[in-house]
């Protein structure tokens, strides 16, 4: 049994005698606790248990991101995702740092495509936010919103680049620089 394998059976065994854990080949669970897959609890799991080795790969090759700050990218794009999941609306990435993580991770469409399938039950699109594509004014502050209400301040990685977090979601008022894209 690998390490990704002990972390399942562990986590499925955490969750008492009455969990049915089933997994698929990229290790998310389609069913935990008997709480079927698309539920928020389910993705929640999934993307905390998530590997991202391939992504922290290509990362370091190329040097996308700072070494120093691959590990917090990182997590910070778990917990931008869980904002998604919890969310009721659209969420913005305001993050350049961040959102390498997320061009890195669509890079490898096939483990893309199926995470975002048993995540959020369909195709998590990535959309910049440029003059074809304005991101929604909601976008900007359900992101800030939700990650505050799940985790509390944000983390420096969010704002390190120029961003204000008080951003009115227009991205024109408040913002030093653009303010991100949709998903």
């Amino acid at each position: 049994m690998n390490i990704k394998e002990q972390k399942l059976e562990s986590a499925c065994t955490d969750a008492g005698p009455s969990c049915a854990c089933k997994f698929d080949a990229l290790g998310c669970a389609t069913q935990i606790e008997g709480v079927e897959a698309g539920d928020r609890h389910v993705a929640r799991f999934n993307i905390e248990q998530y590997d991202f080795t391939k992504i922290r790969g290509r990362l370091e090759t190329e040097g996308i991101i700072p070494a120093d700050q691959i590990d917090t990218a990182i997590s910070e794009f778990r917990k931008f995702l869980i904002v998604i999941v919890e969310s009721d609306g659209p969420v913005g990435m305001i993050s350049p740092v961040v959102d390498e993580v997320w061009h890195a991770f669509i890079l490898h469409t096939a483990d893309y495509a199926e995470f975002s399938e048993n995540v959020f039950g369909h195709f998590l699109h990535h959309a910049p936010n440029n003059q074809w594509t304005p991101s929604s004014e909601d976008s900007v502050p359900n992101f800030v919103v939700g990650y505050n209400a799940l985790f509390g301040d944000l983390n420096p990685i969010w704002t390190m680049h120029g961003h204000d977090s008080t951003c009115d979601g227009n991205c024109n008022t408040g913002c030093t620089q653009n303010c991100g894209s949709d998903w």
